[in-house]
């Protein structure tokens, strides 16, 4: 950021911002233990955070991990159009062998006017038994009438 008087840049005043670093200050870690993750990517699609340290620097519309899941590709073109949002995607489970339904929900941080980071945080659902249960309290009815 230039600092000015009268009209003539007479100095700079920068900080360096460490994602990963960011990310984890503001991820409860409690959450983890209940089954949530937290990853961040910015706009051109790098992995900036991730739990899976081996995904950070990866591309997520061209790294080759991410072709057999192109939800996952729609999803993150989604969350770059719009600045907070939620969305379903599958990928790959907690074992890393078998395919996951994903729920997320994303926020955008702006550590410069050019730059966009994506904070999204996800957790792995049963769609089966999410109806299931939207059913069954659907049919009990509001719980206080």
């Amino acid at each position: 950021m230039p600092i000015t008087r009268r009209g003539r840049t007479v100095g700079l005043v920068g900080a360096a911002i460490d994602p990963a670093r960011l990310a984890r200050s503001v991820f409860d870690p409690a959450a983890e233990a209940e089954g949530y993750l937290l990853w961040m990517f910015q706009d051109d699609g790098r992995v900036l955070f991730s739990r899976s340290a081996d995904v950070i620097g990866e591309n997520l519309f061209t790294a080759a991990r991410y072709a057999p899941f192109p939800e996952i590709r729609s999803f993150a073109q989604r969350v770059l159009e719009w600045n907070a949002g939620a969305g379903f995607y599958p990928f790959y489970g907690d074992d890393n062998a078998t395919v996951a339904s994903k729920i997320a929900v994303w926020v955008t941080l702006e550590p410069r006017l050019d730059l966009k980071w994506k904070l999204v945080i996800v957790r792995s659902y049963d769609p089966e038994r999410a109806v299931a249960a939207a059913l069954t309290a659907a049919r009990a009815g509001p719980a206080n009438p």
